[in-house]
């Protein structure tokens, strides 16, 4: 049987984050008790649907508190490795997907609550790249089927237009190809086409980049991405960037990866990511190798 929320468990874990949030810096024992905190609510979320269950927390605050502690952790960027911060802002990240999975309500919720934050973290320069290819995951795990009017929500936020065009322009920086894809894939799914034509022009000079991106279609996503990002960064001249170059063959040990068996994708990629140093090849996904990372 789930747990039965109330008002009194809203009010046992609002204490303990009150009292691990109160110092300047997160301490090791601080975190335990958010970790407290963080399981106690990655349990509830999954009783999906219960009447009694997370919903009743939401109401309560419950997103604003998780709010709370992702902002405390990410201040605390230069002590992760002493305090086992970077770790615990994974199991953030994992908590939200979570709540955002329990009920079309706490999608909404969780989405006008940490987008705008979460895009912020994408494109800072002073987080590592593992969290940031973390938060855009998640990022597109609580827009996956987010109710429009929750989008319109998050949108009318002062900083959100400002803040898309500096998302958008990140493509050029994060010199990783499959970051840059994830970057796309959360573009189409905050922004209509008029929006997203709006800061692709703000942001791509190049009349072929331009265009490539104009032609990026739902139905065929992977592939129409390939074609913009290739053109992308082959224009890119930053000192970061993706290199990709094409294959006749490619093998890991003994085992031959297999192109994505799409009839549009006629190369098999091999992508040089300098932002992130490693090597990606994407293969097909019905074999056991989908996607290859060398680091």
């Amino acid at each position: 049987m789930p747990p039965e929320c109330n008002y009194v468990i809203m009010d046992g874990l609002h204490n303990l984050c009150k009292q691990a949030l109160q110092n300047d810096k997160l301490r090791r024992e601080d975190v335990e008790k958010l970790s407290i905190v963080l399981r106690t609510v990655s349990l509830l979320a999954s009783y999906e649907e219960e009447p009694k269950g997370l919903t009743q927390l939401l109401d309560k605050g419950l997103t604003n508190m998780i709010l709370d502690i992702l902002v405390a952790t990410l201040r605390c960027e230069n002590d992760r490795a002493d305090s086992g911060v970077d770790q615990f802002l994974e199991d953030i990240l994992e908590v939200i997907g979570a709540v955002s999975d329990y009920s079309t309500k706490a999608k909404s919720y969780v989405v006008e609550t940490f987008c705008n934050t979460l895009l912020q973290i994408v494109i800072s320069v002073f987080v590592r790249f593992i969290t940031k290819m973390e938060t855009l995951k998640t990022i597109n795990i609580i827009l996956e089927g987010c109710p429009l009017y929750a989008r319109e929500k998050m949108k009318a936020s002062p900083v959100h237009k400002e803040l898309m065009y500096e998302y958008t322009g990140s493509l050029y920086f994060l010199a990783d190809y499959e970051f840059q894809v994830g970057i796309i894939e959360a573009l189409f799914r905050l922004s209509n086409r008029t929006d997203r034509e709006t800061f692709a022009r703000g942001c791509f000079t190049n009349k072929d980049s331009l265009e490539a991106f104009f032609q990026i279609r739902d139905s065929d996503f992977e592939t129409d991405c390939r074609r913009f990002l290739n053109i992308l960064n082959e224009k890119n001249t930053q000192k970061f960037r993706v290199i990709s170059i094409p294959c006749r063959k490619a093998c890991l040990g003994d085992y031959e990866l297999v192109k994505p068996a799409d009839t549009n994708y006629h190369e098999f990629w091999v992508d040089f990511n300098t932002g992130s140093k490693r090597i990606s090849l994407f293969c097909n996904p019905e074999t056991p190798l989908s996607q290859v990372n060398i680091l």
